[in-house]
C-alpha cells in the first residue's frame, strides 16, 4: 500500500472515535456503560464526557505510537523489511478500537450488543494477524517477542518467532470458537494467551543456551 493511502485510511480509522462521539453527544446518557463482564453485563461505568473521550484520546496516542516506532528504532532498517505487514497491524488495532467505542456508544443508546460477540471475532483477527506479523518480523526493539535472548542472537529471534506465529494463529482460531462457550471462553483464551506468552519466553531462554552451549563446543 502507498504511503499516502495508508496515512489516509489510519487518520481516518483514529478520527472515527472522535467523529461518533461528537454525532452521539447530545443523545447519550449523563453516566454510560464502559466496561462489561465475561456474561456480557456491564459492571463499570463513566461520566458520559470521559467515555466519549477516553477511547478516541488513546487511540491517537496509540496511532502517534506506532507511526513513532519505525523512526526510533535502531534498527529501523529491519523493520522496513517488514514495514507493511506492521502497517496493516496499525490499521486492525484501530479499526478493532472503533468497532469497541461503536458498541460502548450503541449501547448506551439502547442497542443491548452482547461485547463478547464483537470482541471474540475481532481478536481472533487480532491474534491471527500478530501471527502473520510475527512470521514475517525481523530483530528490531519495539515489535515482535523481545527478550535478553532473541535480542542477542538473530537465529534465536527467527526459531522463536516461527513457533510465535504458529502459536498466535492458533489463539486466533481459538478465539473464535470462544464466542460459542461464553462466558467462559474468553477467559479460557485469555489464560492460554498468558501461558503462550511464558512459553515463548521460556523458550527463547532455551535456545540461546543450546546456541552457546554449540559455540562453546571443540
Amino acid at each position: 500500500m502507498k504511503k499516502p493511502l495508508f496515512y489516509l485510511i489510519v487518520i481516518a480509522l483514529a478520527l472515527g472515535p472522535f467523529s461518533l462521539s461528537l454525532f452521539f453527544w447530545n443523545s447519550l446518557p449523563a453516566v454510560m456503560a464502559t466496561h462489561w463482564g465475561v456474561d456480557g453485563q456491564p459492571n463499570g461505568w463513566m461520566p458520559k464526557t470521559g467515555a466519549l473521550l477516553f477511547l478516541p484520546v488513546l487511540n491517537m496516542v496509540l496511532l502517534a505510537v506506532f507511526l513513532l516506532i519505525p523512526l526510533i528504532d535502531p534498527l529501523k532498517k529491519n523493520i522496513e523489511a517488514f514495514r507493511k505487514y506492521f502497517d496493516g497491524f496499525i490499521m486492525i488495532v484501530l479499526l478493532f478500537m472503533l468497532a469497541i467505542h461503536c458498541q460502548t456508544v450503541l449501547w448506551s443508546r439502547g442497542l443491548r450488543v452482547d461485547p463478547t460477540l464483537i470482541i471474540s471475532p475481532a481478536m481472533s483477527v487480532i491474534f491471527f494477524y500478530m501471527g502473520v506479523l510475527l512470521s514475517r518480523a525481523k530483530q528490531n526493539w519495539f515489535i515482535g517477542i523481545r527478550t535478553p535472548w532473541t535480542l542477542s542472537s538473530p537465529e534465536v529471534w527467527r526459531k522463536t518467532h516461527a513457533v510465535g506465529a504458529v502459536l498466535f494463529k492458533a489463539l486466533g482460531g481459538l478465539s473464535l470458537i470462544s464466542v460459542l462457550f461464553r462466558p467462559w471462553g474468553l477467559l479460557v483464551v485469555a489464560c492460554l494467551i498468558l501461558l503462550s506468552a511464558l512459553f515463548l519466553i521460556i523458550l527463547s531462554f532455551i535456545l540461546f543456551q543450546s546456541e552457546q552451549k554449540k559455540k562453546r563446543a571443540p
